[in-house]
């Protein structure tokens, strides 16, 4: 997760983070498309993990953990799917009797979206995350049903700007 994520999940200060894990400062682009680029600081527990793993893995598995904030999905509902597979979303919920799968987007090529969005077809819904209000408006239009939710997922923004997900089941 960003720097910024831990602050807000923790209800801790930056300085007062910073002892209790690795820390690493990145450029990437939001979007894989996209012309900016942004500086995000990572953390995590595990300082090989951050050392290793590239820039834009980072800021999908940050994406994903952000997405679960957004959700309020609980800790033992949420299932990560770590390895980025087509076959498989970025983790499954499971709030209540529902199996949703879970997907944060920096970019995919149309093609990857339908494969994605047809294997997940057995899921009861698809949420489906990603940085960009005009690619999450434009994802909407264009693959829109109800069973799939289009949010806008920005880590290096703070959660209060965020867009809330409208509540599942409700389209």
């Amino acid at each position: 997760m960003t720097l910024r994520m831990a602050e807000q999940r923790y209800g801790m200060s930056a300085e007062e983070l910073r002892p209790h894990f690795a820390l690493r400062e990145v450029e990437f682009k939001p979007l894989n498309v996209s012309n900016r680029s942004v500086r995000a600081t990572f953390i995590a527990a595990d300082e090989a993990l951050l050392r290793w793993t590239p820039a834009w893995e980072l800021a999908h598995l940050a994406g994903t953990a952000q997405l679960r904030t957004q959700l309020g999905a609980r800790v033992e509902d949420w299932v990560p799917e770590p390895g980025m597979k087509a076959n498989r979303p970025d983790a499954i919920w499971q709030p209540g009797e529902q199996v949703v799968a879970v997907e944060f987007d920096a970019g995919y090529p149309p093609k990857i979206v339908r494969e994605k969005l047809r294997t997940f077809a057995d899921f009861d819904q698809v949420v489906w995350g990603t940085p960009s209000p005009v690619r999450a408006s434009h994802l909407r239009s264009r693959y829109a049903s109800s069973q799939r939710e289009f949010v806008v997922t920005d880590i290096t923004a703070s959660v209060a700007a965020q867009v809330r997900s409208a509540a599942l089941g409700a389209g």
